[in-house]
């Protein structure tokens, strides 16, 4: 009788610790470690989570997530897919995120794929998506009118959108629509988008604004650049110094040309030295 009653606490003692090591545990430590962009440990408490519920959309989902932010794109893909695939509720959301990991998998014409998945559910209350699928948008062809069009639809569901904003100033300036491009990237820096001012210095130089373009020049150099490159491949010394360099052949003034093509040079801007031969000789 003793084995038995001993056997019974035993089992009623490995019971406690199974409930007490439920997937829904796991999952709490996981979003909270995702909220703090701890996604190492976010996707440990998934993992765990996901092993003991195994059919759980929304562990998926938020693993998901925390791979995408991790910059795990293959993997994030793979989680959005099964979470859908498992019927998950937010499937707006799923699409939306699965589409972006296929971008950064380069596969964009996928990515707009379930771009538009997302947006024929549910098309009025997600800025992000069309913001999204104009980015796809643009590295497959050149449509500047699509693009706007999707960059138009960001800002009417987010009048605040200040990165769609300033993209769609970037696709204006492109096309050639240097004073609309402005007054989108006049909203950017407004909102705290200070990189706005190399883009903003290029539509002014373009309408022979170089007065004003300088300025906006000068600003841009004043800032912490790192703080802000990853937002924009071109805003970097050697461009900005080399439209610098651009401006004062405008006003004629050679000396001051010269100067900022050879601070071009010392950033590393390639074909600096045909201007050099030409100008500064």
């Amino acid at each position: 009788m003793k084995k038995v009653m001993f056997l019974i606490a035993v089992i009623s003692i490995n019971l406690i610790i199974s409930c007490g090591n439920s997937g829904k545990e796991h999952y709490d430590k996981g979003m909270a470690s995702l909220s703090a962009e701890d996604y190492t440990s976010a996707i440990a408490e998934f993992d765990k989570a996901i092993e003991i519920e195994p059919n759980n959309a929304e562990y998926y989902y938020y693993r998901g997530s925390a791979k995408l932010d991790n910059e795990n794109y293959k993997a994030a893909k793979e989680d959005f897919s099964k979470a859908l695939e498992l019927d998950y509720s937010d499937k707006a959301s799923a699409y939306m995120k699965l589409g972006e990991a296929k971008s950064y998998l380069d596969d964009d014409n996928g990515a707009i794929s379930d771009y538009n998945k997302s947006i024929e559910i549910d098309p009025k209350t997600n800025a992000e998506v069309y913001f999204l699928r104009a980015i796809s948008k643009s590295k497959i062809a050149d449509d500047f009118y699509d693009e706007i069009n999707d960059y138009n639809k960001a800002i009417e569901i987010d009048p605040n959108y200040t990165k769609a904003y300033y993209n769609r100033g970037i696709v204006k300036n492109n096309s050639e629509d240097f004073e609309g491009a402005i007054h989108d990237f006049d909203f950017a820096i407004q909102s705290g988008y200070k990189i706005g001012y190399y883009e903003r210095g290029y539509s002014k130089y373009m309408l022979e604004q170089y007065q004003e373009a300088l300025l906006d020049l000068d600003t841009i150099l004043s800032l912490n650049l790192s703080d802000y490159q990853h937002m924009d491949i071109y805003a970097n010394e050697k461009n900005i110094y080399f439209l610098k360099g651009l401006i004062h052949l405008e006003l004629d003034k050679l000396d001051e040309a010269c100067a900022a093509f050879n601070k071009a040079k010392e950033f590393g801007y390639s074909g600096i030295e045909d201007y050099l031969n030409e100008y500064c000789q």
